[in-house]
């Protein structure tokens, strides 16, 4: 029995033993940490931003990236609808052109249609008047 006591008290002492190294070398990895957090801290303080405000920037940066390519894009369809108006403008004032310069055509044929139909119908009352006046010398002979 002392033996297995003995046994027993060997294993607590290696394994107490590996605690305590294990526990020095968690202090050590702590101690590490510690060290490199206050070195990221006074290069950031150099630099000026941290990790977090760096992936916060490049958020923003794609954001903009994004909004600035939208306005590009609406701002291309904006000049190429202008240049199309532009260009149907023309058309429409070319077109407008040729039904005025139409309408003065038509305009001039219906006053020289009119004068003609004028100068028929004169004609043709005068031609009766004198036909009448024929008429009458004939009926007074």
């Amino acid at each position: 029995m002392s033996l297995a006591l003995k046994n027993l008290r060997t294993k607590y002492d290696d394994i107490h033993k590996m605690t305590v190294e294990k526990e020095h070398d968690l202090e050590l990895i702590d101690k590490a940490v510690k060290k490199i957090t206050e070195e990221e801290r006074q290069v950031e303080k150099m630099t000026g931003g941290s990790m977090i405000a760096t992936h916060a920037a490049e958020a923003e940066l794609e954001r903009v990236k994004y909004d600035h390519e939208s306005q590009q894009l609406n701002n291309m369809m904006c000049v190429h609808m202008l240049k199309r108006m532009k260009h149907d403008l023309i058309a429409l004032q070319l077109n407008s052109n040729d039904l005025i310069e139409s309408l003065h055509s038509k305009n001039q044929i219906y006053k020289e249609d009119s004068v003609k139909h004028r100068l028929a119908k004169e004609h043709k009352l005068q031609s009766k008047y004198r036909l009448d006046t024929l008429m009458k010398n004939i009926d007074h002979e």
